[in-house]
């Protein structure tokens, strides 16, 4: 086993696999995690890079790895359908968004799943409601008061002299 792949455990092969391999449609340390789990769980991972991480980590621990595009985010972590082709060439049956890029991306989950693969999280229309802060809270009216709660101490933790913002749906308040 070399030492790079010594950091990842060996998988259990008592536990059922969901999938055979999942694409991880991110990079550094978040797809370093996916990949352990992945690992434990006897799953197969590809990794997606741009040109610039090409020898990153994350890609020389994959089982194999698939180059979507330039340096820029824009052009390659964010490039969905790059994603989903490197998924189709590589046989992988679930794409992990990891966090940020993509993973409250609606269109994104829906365009795997209309590609016959899983997305690993929630569904497109549960990114979609919960992606609107009104309307979250209008389903979710207990959320609201978790909220104030969560933001009423502030007035006590922070000292009157240093701003804070709140990112609200539109706009924001502001403490002066």
């Amino acid at each position: 086993m070399s030492s790079l792949t010594s950091i990842l455990k060996v998988p259990s092969s008592a536990e059922p696999k969901l999938f055979d391999k999942i694409l991880i449609a991110n990079r550094g340390e978040i797809a370093l995690r996916i990949q352990r789990a992945c690992r434990e769980m006897g799953i197969k991972t590809v990794a997606v890079h741009s040109t610039a991480d090409a020898t990153s980590m994350h890609v020389r621990l994959a089982d194999e790895s698939v180059c979507i595009g330039p340096p820029s985010g824009r052009d390659s972590y964010l490039k969905m359908s790059a994603i989903i082709s490197a998924a189709d060439i590589t046989g992988a049956t679930a794409i992990h968004p990891g966090v940020g890029f993509l993973s409250e991306n609606a269109a994104f989950a829906g365009m795997i799943e209309e590609h016959g693969m899983t997305f690993i999280g929630p569904t497109p229309e549960h990114i979609t409601l919960m992606g609107d802060k009104i309307t979250a809270f209008r389903l979710f009216p207990d959320l609201m008061g978790a909220l104030i709660r969560m933001i009423r101490p502030l007035s006590w933790v922070i000292p009157s002299d240093i701003p804070y913002l709140l990112k609200l749906q539109v706009g924001v308040v502001e403490k002066e």
